[in-house]
Parts: structure tokens; C-alpha cells; sequence
């Protein structure tokens, strides 16, 4: 309703004032924003809407994450809709994976699985998408595991869509750090 497309157009005024802080200029003066915080910035106005809130984990929201993270590495390599789409399952079948393998619940726990599970779904798909080997792919996995975070206490809150934010520039950290 209005107010959610209130509250999103807010968030994204505002978020848009912070990262013209944070980016550079093109040689044709255009702004330009690391990866990080792009991936971050996309993430976080994703997460607004809370998509696919339902799928396996039951609080995760992979496209909030994966599609960011992903997206901020296609455009500069010129990945194709295929090798996007293909890396979104395979940080999708990760994330079922890790939530299959949960002994209970991360929300049963105060713990916002988007800030963690994705973290290490969005590195394992962008390493995918960059064609890494197994071992680098797995050396992201593992960085990525040490930066989630996230409590179910700012459910409620515009804090919590920062978990996706984070999750997503997480996932090209690590990515970044394995290399």
C-alpha cells in the first residue's frame, strides 16, 4: 500500500545521499559506486519487500541477497541472463542445503537467517558466476561464514533490512578476499 511505497521511497532518498558520499566519478562524470555498497544499496531496498520469505528456511529471503550480490558482479564482466540466473541456484541450493542441515530454527534462537545463511549462499553464487574453482568457491564459502549477522530483535525495524544489505556486500567481500 502507500505506506510501504512511503516508507521505501524514503529509505531510498536516504540511502541514495549516503552512497553519493561513498562513490567515485566515471570518466564521463557519470557516479559510480563500489560493489559493495551497490550491492548493499540494492539489497537493502530489496529486503523492504520481504520476497520469497517463504521458500526453504522459512526466514530467509535469498533473492533479497543473491540477486544483489550477483548483479553488482554481472554488469562489469557482462555475465549473460543464463549465467545470472544459474549462479541465483546455485546460492539458492546452497541456502536449502544449510537451512536442511539446521538442528532447529535460527528465528527460535533471535537469529535473522538472511544475515547468515545468505551470506555464505551469496558468495558460493557469485563464485559461480566468476568461475572459480571448487577451493576458491570454498575459501569464499568460509570467509563469508565469519561476516553473517543479524537478530531477530530489529525484526520490525528498517534495521532489519540492513541484514540483507550486509549479507549481500558480505558475499563480495569474501569473494573479494579469496581471490
Amino acid at each position: 500500500g502507500g505506506d510501504v511505497s512511503a516508507l521505501v521511497t524514503d529509505i531510498a532518498d536516504e540511502l541514495a545521499a549516503f552512497l553519493e558520499l561513498q562513490g567515485g566519478e566515471g570518466a564521463d562524470g557519470a557516479r559510480l559506486l563500489p560493489l559493495l555498497h551497490l550491492g548493499r544499496a540494492h539489497a537493502v531496498l530489496l529486503h523492504l519487500v520481504e520476497p520469497d520469505a517463504h521458500g526453504p528456511g522459512g526466514g530467509c529471503h535469498p533473492s533479497a541477497v543473491l540477486f544483489p550480490a550477483i548483479l553488482a558482479e554481472a554488469e562489469p564482466i557482462h555475465a549473460s541472463g543464463r549465467a545470472v540466473l544459474d549462479a541465483w541456484i546455485v546460492g539458492y541450493e546452497v541456502m536449502a542445503e544449510l537451512v536442511s542441515r539446521e538442528r532447529g530454527s535460527l528465528n527460535a534462537t533471535n537469529w535473522h537467517p538472511t544475515g547468515f545463511i545468505c551470506t555464505v549462499a551469496g558468495a558460493a553464487a557469485v563464485s559461480h558466476l566468476l568461475g572459480h574453482s571448487a577451493d576458491l568457491t570454498q575459501r569464499a564459502m568460509s570467509i563469508a561464514a565469519s561476516f553473517g549477522g543479524g537478530i531477530t530483535a530489529n525484526y520490525g525495524t528498517q534495521t532489519k533490512a540492513l541484514h540483507a544489505g550486509r549479507a549481500a556486500s558480505s558475499s563480495l567481500q569474501a569473494v573479494k578476499f579469496a581471490q
